[in-house]
């Protein structure tokens, strides 16, 4: 049936919890050191591609989960300049093999962790729960997941309609085992929520309709139903829907009015969490150490976690959620060691192990052998492990791993090298071997690396500005800042060539754009060029009677110069703005986020007093809309 095994209708209960599995996973994870600015900077558009490159086990898998959180964090601000993206992948990308079933995972995972809004993309979610010829069960479920956060009627409505079905069917083919043990996995989910400021009713409730149809054979989820019923948040909807469930599985109306009726009991979600963590259930307590790594690390949770890897209980799930406390996880590291070589959680631990940082020598020595191992399962990973770890000794087991016959082992090879920046130049052999690879993104990695290096890598110059023909936008952009970098005389001639070369042209695309209104591509288009095109163009254009494209091109000017008067423009366009404030918000968390070439603290105090000065002289509603308004390095008082 699919790749991902045979299932019949008994199972789809099991899969739409194994769902959250994976997605509370990809969720909890953010980039390691070395692509992290890359993903910060990177488009709506790149991210999405970040996302769909990086789908197999072997590939950069942080990363990808970084990409996934910076689209949420985006869709946040601005949902339309996002969503509408995700739902034209989903849209194109075919069913059919391995990796479009994994593409299309990863972007529904990322519509759900968007939740109400990615209300936009309700319609081709629906298309996926209703489609009786979808092939793949695990997608299905992960589109229900997704419409439960989104939360718009019309998904509500399909969902019923779907989950009574399936809870029906599953309670008469399953065993009283199954049954009990799929009641306490959804009774985790209710305590989940309920450990939230604000409890998500939808998902909350997700799991009724097989708590109702299992009657008293989930008897033993009584007291987490109760706890729910009680809380004060919940509405009267989703208590209806608590009360139905309750009675189903066997309390009264007067036993439930009696346990209203007493004192409310002391609840600490801290305590109530470190109880799901020790939970025999794999499902429950790998669920459980995700969502404590979370909330960030206390010498208990890390305790709880290592004891855990102790005792082999989801040491995947404990070794992600101790990486999430990055150092102050670090006597974690010995009981990590122990789990490297291990083919289904190696990844977690090298994950975890970078993450934490170390230097420990065992570690290292334990890298370094599976970087030798050319058939090894985490090959890839270990490599990458080790140009984050800044294991510099290590460099000549990472040049070996250039001969690897897997794409994504060579790719994460070379970004590893490139960690070691001017010290990687024993590499540069190697790397330039891989620009006659034959897949533009091992060329691209190796081209990045080289850049990483400069000065030493010049000898490659002219094979790298090759790539400046390519039809890749994303190669060819690679192959400009690579030459930039690298600098020398062949670098400078290119430069100049390049610029004036593409002055005319990158107005063109630019005035294309803004004759369609696409303002965010515009934005893209500036801060993808070569500093010296980047610019030029911006240059062009600052002066737009358009007064989106002249804070765009100004903004860009702020980022990469500071200028007195671009800073002086983007002020006077965001006091006109209706968003005025969102626009400097957005400028603001670019610059705090590394964007550009300009010392972040210097350029927030010139933008925080060029909008003291204007205030001052701004007409009353204006100075209203941004009461209160303040920046890092400027408060901004009425």
């Amino acid at each position: 049936m699919t790749f991902l095994g045979q299932h019949n209708k008994k199972q789809l209960w099991t899969y739409a919890l194994a769902i959250l599995v994976i997605a509370y996973g990809c969720q909890s994870v953010l980039a390691q050191s070395g692509n992290g600015k890359r993903v910060a900077v990177a488009s709506p558009a790149e991210l999405i591609e970040i996302v769909k490159a990086h789908v197999w086990p072997d590939t950069d898998i942080v990363t990808r989960m970084a990409a996934q959180r910076r689209l949420e964090q985006l869709a946040r601000e601005t949902p339309d300049t996002v969503v509408p993206l995700l739902v034209r992948e989903l849209e194109t990308i075919k069913r059919g093999d391995k990796s479009t079933v994994h593409q299309r995972m990863a972007l529904i995972e990322t519509l759900r962790d968007i939740g109400p809004g990615a209300e936009a993309a309700s319609n081709v979610l629906i298309g996926i729960v209703q489609d009786e010829q979808e092939p793949n069960d695990w997608l299905r479920m992960a589109a229900r997941m997704a419409l439960e956060r989104i939360g718009v009627t019309d998904g509500r409505t399909a969902l019923e309609k779907d989950s009574k079905s399936l809870a029906r069917e599953f309670v008469g083919t399953a065993r009283k085992e199954e049954i009990r043990r799929l009641a306490e996995q959804n009774a985790f989910f209710i305590r989940q929520e309920l450990r939230r400021s604000q409890p998500n009713v939808g998902v909350l409730t997700a799991g009724l309709d097989h708590l109702v149809a299992s009657g008293e054979i989930a008897a033993d989820v009584l007291p987490t139903l109760v706890r729910a019923y009680l809380d004060p948040r919940l509405g009267a909807g989703a208590k209806t829907k608590l009360a139905k469930a309750i009675f189903a599985v066997g309390m009264t109306q007067a036993q439930l009015d009696a346990a209203a009726a007493k004192p409310a009991a002391d609840f600490d979600p801290f305590e109530d969490l470190l109880a799901d963590v020790a939970n025999p259930d794999d499902f429950i307590n790998a669920l459980a150490m995700l969502e404590l790594g979370k909330l960030g690390p206390s010498q208990r949770a890390v305790a709880a976690l290592i004891e855990a890897l102790v005792e082999k209980r989801s040491p995947g799930p404990a070794a992600t959620a101790l990486g999430e406390f990055g150092n102050k996880a670090s006597r974690a590291v010995p009981h990590l060691v122990r789990y490297l070589s291990d083919r289904r959680i190696g990844a977690n631990a090298m994950q975890a192990i970078a993450r934490i940082g170390t230097n420990n020598a065992n570690v290292i020595n334990e890298l370094r052998r599976i970087v030798r191992i050319e058939d090894a399962v985490h090959r890839s990973m270990a490599a990458s492990t080790l140009g984050k770890l800044g294991v510099l000794d290590a460099l000549p087991d990472l040049q070996s791993v250039l001969t690897d016959k897997r794409k994504y082992t060579l790719i994460l090879a070379a970004q590893a090298i490139a960690q070691f920046t001017k010290q990687a130049a024993p590499a540069v052999g190697d790397l330039g071997k891989l620009l006659e690879h034959p897949d533009e993104d091992v060329r691209r990695a190796a081209i990045e690396a080289l850049g990483s290096i400069g000065s030493a890598a010049r000898p490659l110059s002219m094979t790298i500005v090759r790539e400046l023909n390519s039809e890749n936008d994303r190669l060819r952009r690679s192959a400009e800042r690579a030459i930039e970098r690298i600098g020398g005389p062949a670098a400078e001639s290119t430069k100049s060539a390049l610029a004036e070369a593409f002055r005319v042209r990158d107005l063109v695309a630019a005035k294309n754009l803004i004759a369609g209104s696409k303002f965010d591509d515009l934005a893209n288009l500036l801060d993808q060029l070569p500093s010296e095109r980047k610019l030029a163009l911006s240059e062009a254009l600052q002066n737009h009677e358009v007064l989106r494209v002249a804070y765009i091109t100004n903004a860009i000017r702020v980022l990469y110069t500071g200028e007195v008067t671009a800073v002086r423009k983007v002020i006077e366009i965001s006091l006109k703005d209706k968003n005025g404030p969102e626009l400097l918000r957005g400028l603001t968390w670019s610059i705090i986020h590394g964007a550009g070439e300009v010392n972040a603290k210097d350029l927030i105090a010139k933008l925080a007093g060029e909008l003291q000065i204007q205030l001052k002289s701004a007409p009353q509603d204006v100075q209203g809309r941004f009461k209160g308004f303040g920046m890092p390095g400027g408060d901004i008082k009425n």
